[in-house]
């Protein structure tokens, strides 16, 4: 179920734009499962480069995402540690029982973060491999 591989293309055509040859390679290299970083100036277009890349690999699907839910446990098992960002507290909560839920085994392993925790809570997460927070959780916490 996923978007076409050409939405980014007529996205823009719809528009009257075309993509720049650095957002077609991120396109390219978001769709084979590649990871790296983007550095160009602002406005350059790195978000539409980003964005539309994670569209054609990772669509919306159902309620918070949860359809994408088995590709996220396999992109966390693949990865030495993750930092999983959501938009909201209920959002970091619902993706963190469902990742309980799929795999009982990482109780302990994943940790919850958000500012409504305790502190206790909030500063027990040393050592642990996937983190799942908000994003408001980038600005500041107390």
């Amino acid at each position: 179920m996923g978007t076409s591989p050409d939405f980014a293309r007529h996205w823009f055509t719809a528009r009257g734009w075309k993509p720049f040859v650095f957002q077609k390679q991120v396109w390219a290299a978001i769709k084979n499962g590649q990871s790296g970083l983007l550095h160009a100036s602002t406005g350059a277009g790195k978000t539409y480069a980003v964005w539309f890349g994670a569209l054609e690999r990772f669509p919306w699907a159902g309620h918070i995402g949860l359809k994408m839910l088995p590709a996220v446990v396999a992109e966390l098992e693949s990865s030495p540690g993750s930092l999983v960002f959501t938009n909201t507290r209920a959002q970091s909560e619902i993706w963190f029982l469902a990742l309980l839920e799929a795999r009982p085994d990482w109780a302990g392993l994943i940790a919850l973060h958000h500012s409504s925790l305790s502190r206790d809570t909030r500063d027990w997460p040393d050592g642990i491999a996937w983190a799942l927070a908000p994003s408001s959780a980038m600005r500041a916490s107390s």
